[in-house]
C-alpha cells in the first residue's frame, strides 16, 4: 500500500512541501517510518536532541535510519518533517496490478 497526503484546502507552501516528502519516499520502510512519524505525538517545545531522542527510542534504529535518508534528501529536520506532515490526512492506495 502506498498512501498519499490529502492536499485539498492547504496553503500551496504546506502541500508543495508535502508533494517533495512523498517524492522522496522511495521504498516500503521509509513510507512505514515516516507513517509511525506522524502517528507519534511529539512535543516540538521540547529541545530539538530530546525530541529526536523521543522519536528515536519509540521507532528504534531501524526506523531512524531511514528518517536520516529522508532528512538528507530533502534537507529538512526531522521536527519540520513532524510538523509538516502531522495532523494531514492520507488516502490509502494499492500497489499497480
Amino acid at each position: 500500500m502506498r498512501y498519499h497526503f490529502n492536499l485539498s484546502g492547504l496553503p500551496a507552501v504546506q502541500a508543495d512541501r508535502l508533494l517533495s516528502i512523498e517524492s522522496a519516499m522511495t521504498d516500503g520502510l521509509t513510507r512505514s517510518a515516516l507513517f509511525d512519524l506522524k502517528n507519534l505525538t511529539v512535543f516540538s517545545e521540547r529541545a530539538p536532541e530530546k525530541a529526536r531522542a523521543f522519536v528515536s527510542e519509540r521507532l528504534g534504529s531501524y526506523h531512524m535510519a531511514k528518517l536520516k535518508a529522508l532528512e538528507e534528501t530533502l534537507k529538512m529536520d526531522l521536527l519540520d518533517i513532524y510538523q509538516t506532515v502531522k495532523g494531514v490526512p492520507v488516502v490509502l492506495k494499492a500497489r499497480p496490478a
